[in-house]
């Protein structure tokens, strides 16, 4: 590809990445499914916590706007990681309509100003 059709904009997994949260909440995942820590982990061949993998893909579709902290939240939110994810996740399961609804409100949360 020439170098004047390459672009310069960065995804969100290439600025930053919630590591810590993104480990905690992979733990809780392992230990729920499968009552064992994550000493697991270690087989190159075995299964990989969902939370990550759907972090990963998330955090490389997701283009990074100048806004550091506004890429966070929508990235929390799609996850529901957010406030209101991990409580309405603590009391029950989110309804496949919720998060449907919540999911088709983002598009306006991903307008990108440069």
């Amino acid at each position: 590809m020439p170098a004047e059709n390459m672009t310069t904009d960065l995804t969100f997994i290439e600025s930053q990445f919630p590591v810590s949260k993104l480990s905690k909440e992979s733990y809780k995942e392992r230990k729920a499914n499968y009552s064992q820590t994550l000493t697991g982990l270690g087989k190159w061949w075995g299964r990989k916590p969902l939370i990550m993998v759907r972090a990963a893909i998330i955090g490389l579709l997701m283009p990074a706007s100048g806004d550091a902290r506004k890429d966070r939240d929508v990235f929390l939110k799609i996850l529901t990681m957010d406030e209101d994810g991990l409580l309405q996740r603590k009391a029950k399961s989110i309804p496949l309509r919720e998060i449907y609804q919540r999911l088709t409100d983002l598009p306006a949360l991903f307008s990108v100003t440069h």
